[in-house]
């Protein structure tokens, strides 16, 4: 099937990939230019919502799906969301507290008025919020990649040379998932 486009008195035939690569386009360049706030939130926050539901689908459901670049795993209890006070909630869940639930003031209402709270030495408003999203994100891809690319051979080691190469292996893949290079080091046993 051929597509064709009228572009300024000019017939342009196009193949099934290229259309589709100028509608991706044309949908961003909209999502850019939105004119309501609100809906570029909401677009974020579904983005991070659908970030982690991969993870966790990748993951088997695991609880904690999402690995921080310590090497931290931690996930949420539900999806993140807006209330109906202006707040953003994130509902982490992680080992010894080093993840709790929290809740960022984002938008605010004055005069039948709805104004974005940009962020202030409060550490309350939208860059915090968008910073906790884009780490959700982050996060999820690096519990992906953590889960594909781990060997679990790795941890055990004959001789020197194949530790070496098994300690090697493991920070080729921390860092090409964007993990500090020693995290998980402490599995990989050094032979007798």
């Amino acid at each position: 099937m051929e597509n064709v486009i009228l572009m300024e008195k000019k017939i342009i035939r196009l193949n099934e990939s290229q259309l589709r690569n100028i509608v991706a386009e044309s949908v961003k360049t909209l999502i850019r230019e939105a004119t309501d706030p609100l809906e570029k939130i909401n677009m974020f926050v579904d983005q991070a919502n659908e970030a982690y539901r991969e993870a966790e689908e990748c993951q088997g459901g695991d609880e904690h799906p999402l690995m921080d670049a310590d090497g931290n795993c931690y996930g949420l209890t539900g999806k993140i969301r807006i209330d109906g006070r202006g707040y953003i909630i994130f509902p982490f869940n992680g080992f010894a507290n080093m993840y709790e639930p929290q809740r960022i003031r984002i938008i605010s209402k004055a005069g039948g008025k709805i104004r974005i709270l940009q962020g202030d030495y409060y550490t309350e408003g939208w860059r915090d919020a968008a910073k906790l999203l884009k780490s959700v994100i982050k996060d999820a891809k690096r519990g992906i990649g953590y889960l594909e690319k781990y060997d679990p051979n790795w941890e055990y080691s004959e001789t020197k040379e194949e530790y070496k190469q098994n300690m090697a292996s493991l920070k080729n893949m921390n860092k090409s998932i964007g993990l500090k290079s020693g995290v998980g080091s402490e599995y990989i046993s050094k032979p007798v």
